[in-house]
């Protein structure tokens, strides 16, 4: 639970949703429905216009209040192993936005998978139509 304004607050809840509540009538204002598993963190960015959300499907998605738009998504994939855990190590990353653009690492990029109409592909199979890692800059830039 972390306080958005005098007036609200944002939750997370364990079917993956991410909720604004105000205080006083403790009625929900408005839902975010994010992730896939629990929502286990969420916290307001600065200008209060944005929140991250972190959840067990191990992503963390940039988040719009105004209209509760996923800017963009960060993954760290599970291995087919989950036990094994998080596939990203070190200096690995991924980072997808609204629109499906993608900027990635190259250690990354080769083993991750994007999920497309229930089907799987390597994300490294998307390469010349969405790896845009200028756009996906210049979105994170402008929060």
């Amino acid at each position: 639970m972390r306080f958005i304004d005098n007036d609200k607050i944002i939750v997370s809840n364990a079917n993956g949703r991410v909720l604004l509540v105000d205080i006083k009538s403790g009625l929900v204002v408005q839902k975010f429905e994010v992730h896939d598993l629990n929502a286990t963190s969420v916290a307001p960015l600065p200008d209060g216009k944005y929140i991250l959300t972190a959840s067990h499907d191990r992503s963390i998605h940039l988040v719009s209040i105004a209209d509760s738009r996923t800017l963009v998504t960060f993954y760290d994939p599970p291995r087919a192993d989950v036990s094994d855990g998080p596939l990203l190590k070190g200096n690995e990353f991924l980072s997808i936005d609204s629109a499906g653009f993608y900027s990635a690492s190259r250690g990354a990029e080769r083993q991750a998978v994007v999920k497309i109409g229930g089907e799987l592909y390597p994300i490294k199979d998307l390469r010349s139509n969405y790896f845009r890692p200028k756009r996906i800059a210049k979105e994170l830039s402008n929060r």
